[in-house]
């Protein structure tokens, strides 16, 4: 079922609504409006990615320096354990010498009957 409005002297009614098509002021200040939009839209972008861009360089270089920590301690420990290896064949060196030596008769010791 269909329900068709008809006027009362045979015109078709006038559809009136509150949209106006905007004059041509109106579309440039609309324009103006979306344009600063946009631009405060960028700039803001481009805050936000300054912002990231510092906390990266940021984060980066706490990476770096632990790598230097690291290396460092690293470093640290292979020194002592080259000192104590050193250390260590020194004193078996030592030990082999006294070894070989005792097997030689001191030439302090008198010789013969």
């Amino acid at each position: 079922m269909s329900i068709i409005l008809v006027h009362p002297n045979g015109e078709e009614p006038q559809i009136k609504s509150a949209y106006a098509v905007p004059s041509k002021k109106k579309k440039t200040t609309v324009m103006e409006q979306v344009s600063t939009l946009v631009s405060a839209t960028v700039a803001q972008l481009r805050e936000m990615d300054a912002a990231m861009q510092a906390q990266e360089d940021a984060r980066l270089q706490r990476l770096m320096d632990h790598e230097r920590e690291m290396q460092n301690n690293l470093m640290s420990q292979l020194v002592a354990m080259h000192e104590r290896i050193s250390r260590e064949s020194h004193e078996r060196h030592l030990e082999l010498v006294d070894r070989i030596l005792s097997r030689f008769p001191s030439p302090s010791a008198p010789s013969g009957p």
